[in-house]
């Protein structure tokens, strides 16, 4: 990532884009990234931070997802019953974030796309969502609770269903983090779809654009561990922008395990991907702080719902290599 837009436009003149680096620049956005807090002490409840135990208001329950549908469907294409009843069986989140809004409003220039008060909570379920439901395996919490009135949440227990795909803790690791402002680009396949330009996509085959596209604006390996972690601006997708899978979901060209999206279906609906907000990105082995992890989990939502404070259509994406 880079520290403004004109340093941006000025690394992809260097890279050979020329005069359609400011074509690109033109489509960069801020974004924020998260650091660890130097704070000693105690953080104050509702400060932001990933992993451990949400804050939240006392008696309030934790999220669970519902079980989901098409379940003999899944297990004809798993060929696993461990996983098909999990699948069609109620499961409690995995909480992996909370956000004070207010804290990231204030790192972030220009409209701030965001409720403005409070904090944002984000939950996804990992053992079915890493096989492709976005909006049941998604949830994202607004809430305005006065500071002195959170109490930590804790985990339920799995429900008595086996924990499947490697077994992963249901708990991520605590750490306390502060937003630090950035500047993104889209990624190769979205600039192409973006700038339709055949001269251009032919500099970004050069091994110059390669180099700077790898080392700076898709830098989500762990050689980058702080810009892994990120909010708004563009994602780093490690396939398809999320924001393909979250738009085919809302459109319904895709409900997994009976359909899947496909070029000619998805192409009409490509326009609404510039609708949707990228909430949060969490990079799961640093999250995790276990390198045997992998994949990515894209937090997305519709902006204009994102504004309003709504997040009952929130969708979460997950890719791995």
């Amino acid at each position: 990532m880079f520290k403004s837009r004109s340093e941006l436009i000025s690394e992809l003149v260097d890279a050979g884009l020329g005069r359609h680096a400011e074509r690109i620049g033109e489509w960069a956005q801020p974004c924020l990234h998260f650091v660890d807090s130097a704070t000693t002490g105690q953080p104050s409840p509702g400060a932001t931070k990933l992993g451990g135990s949400p804050e939240l208001p006392e008696g309030m329950r934790w999220p669970y997802r519902p079980a989901l549908p098409h379940v003999d469907a899944f297990r004809a294409w798993m060929r696993d019953d461990r996983l098909a009843d999990c699948w069609g069986t109620p499961q409690p989140l995995t909480f992996f974030a909370q956000v004070d809004l207010v804290g990231a409003a204030a790192a972030y220039p220009g409209p701030w796309p965001l409720p403005s008060r409070g904090r944002l909570y984000f939950f996804w379920e990992w053992v079915c969502g890493c096989i492709g439901h976005g909006a049941a395996n998604a949830r994202v919490i607004w809430d305005c609770t006065e500071v002195r009135r959170l109490v930590p949440l804790h985990s339920p227990a799995s429900g008595g269903s086996p924990r499947v795909l490697g077994d992963l803790p249901p708990v991520l690791p605590e750490r306390h983090v502060i937003p630090k402002l950035a500047w993104s680009c889209p990624s190769q396949s979205t600039i192409k779809w973006l700038i339709p330009d055949e001269t251009l996509h032919d500099l970004m085959s050069a091994q110059a654009f390669q180099d700077l596209y790898w080392r700076r604006i898709h830098a989500w390996s762990l050689l980058d561990g702080a810009l892994v972690h990120r909010m708004l601006g563009w994602s780093t997708p490690i396939q398809n922008d999320p924001a393909v899978d979250a738009v085919a979901e809302a459109a319904g060209v895709q409900d997994v395990p009976v359909k899947w999206f496909t070029r000619e279906t998805i192409t009409p609906h490509l326009p609404s991907m510039l609708d949707w907000l990228l909430l949060l990105q969490v990079e799961l082995a640093d999250a995790y702080q276990d390198k045997g992890v992998e994949g990515m989990v894209y937090f997305m939502a519709p902006k204009e719902d994102a504004q309003a404070g709504r997040f009952d259509r929130a969708a979460a994406v997950y890719q791995q290599t």
